[in-house]
């Protein structure tokens, strides 16, 4: 019923149909498939401790060098948990899911729909692209999150002295 997201949706389904039929992965949805395809063919090859984080860039600019050199436009993995599974390997993806969902049981956190809330805008995020990879996204996550914390825990100190008395 939303025109803007009909007209979005009809140009998805023209760029993967593109994708499919004429191998073709210059436009944007296409190109974000093909970087998951690039950074799931590096987790592959280094399983167990990935590229590395610092030559993940490289490492991408190589893949695509080897198995796509027609195209130009060379996106790292749009999605957060490739970008580490790639990157770190599967060590460090264990122990970026541990840091993630660390908070959500701190304390049974997850008792509270508004840190889940958060915690699902952030997974939801991880999704579709590197939200954590910059400045930005580290701090706008860190500062909700703990944010989150300080309430709760200042909540769960004031019960505490309540019951005391």
């Amino acid at each position: 019923t939303i025109p803007s997201l009909q007209a979005k949706w009809r140009f998805v389904s023209y760029d993967l149909h593109r994708m499919r039929v004429d191998n073709d992965f210059r436009h944007s949805d296409s190109g974000r498939v093909l970087s998951l395809k690039v950074g799931w063919s590096l987790f592959l090859e280094n399983p167990i401790f990935g590229v590395g984080a610092g030559d993940l860039r490289q490492a991408v600019d190589d893949k695509y060098q080897v198995l796509y050199p027609e195209l130009e436009s060379r996106k790292m993995p749009h999605n957060q948990f490739m970008t580490v599974l790639a990157g770190a390997g599967l060590l460090g993806f264990i122990l970026f899911i541990v840091s993630i969902f660390y908070p959500l049981f701190y304390q049974s956190n997850y008792k509270h729909p508004f840190f889940l809330i958060i915690i699902m805008i952030a997974l939801l995020s991880f999704m579709v692209e590197n939200t954590i990879e910059n400045a930005v996204g580290v701090a706008f996550y860190l500062f909700f999150v703990l944010l989150m914390i300080n309430h709760l825990d200042h909540n769960n100190k004031k019960q505490r002295i309540a019951q005391e008395r």
